[in-house]
C-alpha cells in the first residue's frame, strides 16, 4: 500500500478524531511516565495519540483490502473514503488495540509464568536428585533435610512425598509417613506404592484390618505384583495368619 504525505496527515487527522469522539463518549484517560516514576495525564492528546495509532495500524493491516487509492487522496471522493475510514478506525481500533495488548499482557504473563515453573522444576529436582542420594547411603535424616526441601519448593511432588514417607519409616516416624502416603494418594489416586506403603505403614500403626486390606488390594489392582511382595514382607507380619490376608494374597492364576 503506498502512503502519501497527504494520505498519511489525513489518516492521522482521522483516526486522531476518532479517538477524541471515543475519549469524550467514554472519559478514557491516559499518562505517562516520566523522568522520576512520575505519571502525567495526557488528557484529550491521548486519546487523538491513540486513535491516530490505531488508524494507522488498521490501514497497515486492512489496507491492501480497503478499496481506497491513497495515492489519490487529494481528490474529493478519494480523500472523504480515507478520512471516514480513519474516523471509524480511530473509534473503534482504540479496542482493538487494547484487546491485543491485553492478549499480549497475557501470553507474556503466561511465559514468564512457565519459566517460573520450569525454574521450579529444575530447583526441586536437584534436591530430589540429592535427597536420593542420601537415602541409597541410609543418611535418612540428611535425605529427610532434602525431600523438606523439595516440598517447600513444590509442595504437592509425588517424587518428594514418597521419598519422605520412606526415609520417614526408617527413622521410626511412621504415622508421618503414613500421612505423606496419604496425601499423595489424595493428589493422584492412581499411585500404586503410595497405596501399597499406606497399607504397610497402616500395618505397623496398627490400624484397621478393614482399611489396611483396602489399601493393598487396591494396590495389587493397580500392580498385580504386589500381591506375591506382600506374603514375603515383614510390614504384614501382623495379619500374616489372617485368612483374609490370605484370602487377599494368595497365588493367582
Amino acid at each position: 500500500m503506498d502512503i502519501t504525505l497527504a494520505s498519511a496527515l489525513t489518516i492521522s487527522a482521522g483516526g486522531a478524531i476518532g479517538g477524541l469522539v471515543l475519549g469524550i463518549a467514554k472519559e478514557t484517560s491516559y499518562r505517562i511516565r516520566v523522568i522520576g516514576g512520575k505519571q502525567v495525564e495526557l488528557g484529550f492528546i491521548g486519546d487523538a495519540i491513540v486513535g491516530f495509532a490505531s488508524a494507522m495500524a488498521f490501514f497497515a493491516f486492512a489496507g491492501p483490502i480497503l478499496n481506497i487509492d491513497l495515492t489519490k487522496v487529494t481528490e474529493a471522493h478519494e480523500f472523504i473514503k480515507a478520512i471516514a475510514v480513519s474516523i471509524i478506525a480511530g473509534f473503534g481500533g482504540i479496542g482493538l488495540l487494547q484487546k491485543m495488548t491485553d492478549n499480549l499482557s497475557k501470553q507474556i504473563q503466561q511465559v514468564s509464568s512457565d519459566v517460573e515453573q520450569i525454574k521450579l522444576h529444575e530447583k526441586s529436582s536437584g534436591f530430589l536428585e540429592q535427597a536420593l542420594f542420601f537415602r541409597n547411603n541410609n543418611l535418612y535424616e540428611e535425605a529427610l533435610l532434602y525431600y523438606d526441601h523439595a516440598l517447600k519448593v513444590n509442595p504437592d511432588s509425588k517424587g518428594a512425598l514418597l521419598g519422605k514417607g520412606f526415609v520417614l519409616k526408617r527413622l521410626g516416624r511412621i504415622n508421618d509417613a503414613w500421612n505423606m502416603v496419604d496425601k499423595l494418594i489424595s493428589i493422584e489416586p492412581s499411585h500404586q506404592t503410595a497405596w501399597y506403603n499406606r497399607a504397610c505403614y497402616g500395618a505397623l500403626l496398627g490400624k484397621e484390618k478393614t482399611q489396611i486390606l483396602n489399601d493393598l488390594a487396591k494396590a495389587i489392582e493397580l500392580f498385580p505384583t504386589y500381591r506375591s511382595l506382600a506374603t514375603k514382607d515383614p510390614d504384614f507380619e501382623s495379619l500374616r495368619n489372617d485368612s483374609d490376608f490370605k484370602a487377599l494374597t494368595e497365588y493367582r492364576a
